[in-house]
């Protein structure tokens, strides 16, 4: 089997991005972390509020976005946002109300 060479010789017309150091690296992890937990956490928070609300309607024994689309049928105005949230994550964590004992 032949060598094939870097990669960087494979696209001679790009030209390799700036190594950051170990610092600078760690810098930008921990302020990715810090602003995805805080994304996190407001959407949880977000979520709960969605579940307390009395004004679309019970919520047991269904998944939040059954919820949702059940207000949303009967003209309740449910918050678009909590939709989207429910959307783009998927796991069980997020689908069950609070009352499921998941969250």
């Amino acid at each position: 089997m032949a060598a094939r060479g870097t990669v960087a010789e494979a696209y001679p017309g790009v030209k390799p991005g700036r190594k950051r150091s170990k610092v600078e690296k760690d810098t930008c992890k921990d302020t990715r972390n810090e602003a995805s937990g805080e994304e996190e956490e407001e959407a949880l928070e977000r979520l709960r509020g969605f579940d307390l609300d009395p004004r679309f309607g019970p919520c047991m024994g269904m998944t939040r976005i059954d919820r949702w689309e059940r207000a949303e049928k009967l003209g309740l105005d449910p918050p678009p946002r909590v939709k989207t949230l429910l959307e783009t994550r998927k796991y069980r964590g997020y689908q069950d109300c609070i009352w499921e004992g998941r969250v």
